[in-house]
């Protein structure tokens, strides 16, 4: 996991044209990035994968404000989670995110768990 971490975390803002262009797409998009286009071009301006733009637009080093300023914070101080109160569990009704992926942290401990058993086991026939 740590291996897939590091490559997305590409600090762009060496990087001075890309976060022109990154303020440009944000400007004509409306205030907001798509990870399958704008992120797309940024990527391929600078020979990045587009998760990794995507990754910086949601820490906040892009240039750009973040989508979601808590989760932004968490993950940039590598917090384990922040709190969400807006934006409650579907499953659980948590307030507790990952910053990595805006899922429910308790829900997505357990559901590691539950597949980390399911392969100690074996695949049901």
């Amino acid at each position: 996991m740590t291996i897939k971490r590091r490559k997305t975390m590409s600090d762009l803002r060496e990087f001075p044209a890309a976060l022109d262009l990154a303020r440009q797409l944000y400007r004509d998009n409306k205030g907001h990035l798509r990870q399958g286009y704008e992120c797309e071009e940024l990527g391929n301006f600078l020979g990045l994968s587009s998760i990794a733009i995507w990754h910086a637009y949601q820490r906040g080093d892009l240039g750009v404000p973040a989508p979601n300023a808590e989760r932004a914070k968490a993950w940039a101080k590598g917090e384990r989670f922040y709190v969400a109160e807006n934006k409650p569990c579907r499953r659980c009704g948590g307030v507790r995110r990952q910053p990595g992926d805006d899922m429910c942290f308790d829900c997505e401990l357990a559901r590691r768990a539950a597949a980390k058993a399911k392969t100690r086991t074996g695949p049901e026939v």
